[in-house]
């Protein structure tokens, strides 16, 4: 049977760390791979704590030493960081993830390996965006919003909010994916990189099959509660199409 697993670059607290990584082996992930960029903040009954569910590595000034300095920002540093996950730890598929995002999967992932072509490199998930309504509060209440493929909708967002989108989203819109664990592949944040001259292979899930949901729990969630209640608003959340959050 095959394998998969994540990749995680995070600062967030312990407790954070634990239930991502729970949700993650509900999941079916193979002890998730958590890369600690701050490792100071964590007591040592935290690090006895991760030890029983995760793999982790202590990103201080050896590690960054070792790896010829310490990359100034975060994308780059998450980079690397999946670069070293491919090299040292054993899987047959990863999948890059950040704390604030939650993999959703209506089947075994390993179910659908058993049955997925030798030659697919990448199995990409679409994300969904979680933002909060007016009466719900708590990082895990709210709706989702998909990406809006109709551009005529797009066309009608105010001004004011058009550059900061990116097909109706606040965020991104390339989704993640699982990579295989092969030589000729270079694995990128959001997908596969071709490393030498041959075709990447994707298999597109369904969102009703899979998708990842990205929560913004940290603050930024009662900033939809500060948008003006006038017309353009009102356009803007009916061009865009809702899913309620489970839970």
């Amino acid at each position: 049977m095959q394998t998969w697993t994540s990749v995680t670059t995070t600062n967030a607290p312990a407790w954070n760390i634990l239930g991502h990584a729970g949700h993650l082996i509900s999941q079916g992930a193979s002890r998730p791979i958590y890369f600690l960029d701050n490792p100071d903040i964590y007591s040592q009954n935290e690090f006895e704590a991760f030890k029983k569910i995760i793999r982790y590595v202590i990103c201080d000034d050896g590690y960054w030493q070792n790896l010829k300095g310490k990359p100034k920002t975060v994308p780059e540093r998450q980079l690397l960081n999946l670069k070293v996950a491919r090299a040292i730890f054993k899987s047959d598929w990863f999948l890059h993830i950040d704390t604030d995002e939650f993999l959703h999967l209506e089947q075994d992932l390993a179910d659908l390996l058993c049955y997925l072509p030798s030659d697919v490199t990448e199995i990409r998930l679409q994300n969904f965006e979680r933002i909060t309504r007016p009466d719900t509060v708590t990082w895990h209440t709210g709706a989702f919003r998909v990406p809006c493929w109709d551009q005529a909708a797009l066309s009608n967002y105010p001004d004011f909010i058009q550059p900061f989108l990116a097909l109706g989203l606040a965020n991104y819109y390339h989704g993640k994916s699982f990579v295989r664990n092969r030589p000729n592949l270079v694995q990128g944040i959001h997908g596969a990189i071709r490393k030498s001259e041959f075709e990447v292979i994707r298999f597109n899930m369904p969102w009703e099959s899979g998708f990842v949901g990205h929560y913004q729990y940290s603050g930024r969630e009662f900033s939809v509660r500060d948008l003006p209640t006038n017309a353009e608003t009102e356009k803007l959340c009916l061009d865009t199409r809702w899913r309620k959050c489970a839970g």
